[in-house]
C-alpha cells in the first residue's frame, strides 16, 4: 500500500513604499519562526522585489541579510508550505 501526503501552499503578497533610501530586513514576524518546528508548517519562504518585478533578495523564516532600499515601491512574496 502507498502513502502519499499532500503540501499544502500559503502565498501572500505585500506592498509597501520606501519614502527614503532604507536598509531593510524582511521578516514573518507573528511568532512563526518561533513553533517553526513545533507545526505542520514545512517551511517559509519571502522573496522581496522592485516595482518591475525585479528579484532582490530572498528569505526563510530566519532572516540575516538587510538590502539597502532606494525609495520607491515594493512588493514581498511570501510562501509558507503546510502538511
Amino acid at each position: 500500500s502507498s502513502t502519499s501526503k499532500s503540501i499544502l501552499e500559503l502565498v501572500l503578497t505585500y506592498n509597501f513604499v520606501v519614502t527614503e533610501k532604507s536598509d531593510v530586513l524582511v521578516h514573518l514576524g507573528g511568532g512563526l519562526a518561533d513553533v517553526l518546528y513545533e507545526s505542520p508548517v514545512e517551511g517559509a519562504l519571502c522573496m522581496l522585489f522592485d516595482s518591475n518585478r525585479r528579484w532582490l533578495a530572498t528569505y526563510d523564516a530566519f532572516p540575516e541579510q538587510w538590502v539597502k532600499l532606494d525609495k520607491g515601491d515594493y512588493h514581498v512574496l511570501v510562501q509558507v508550505r503546510h502538511e
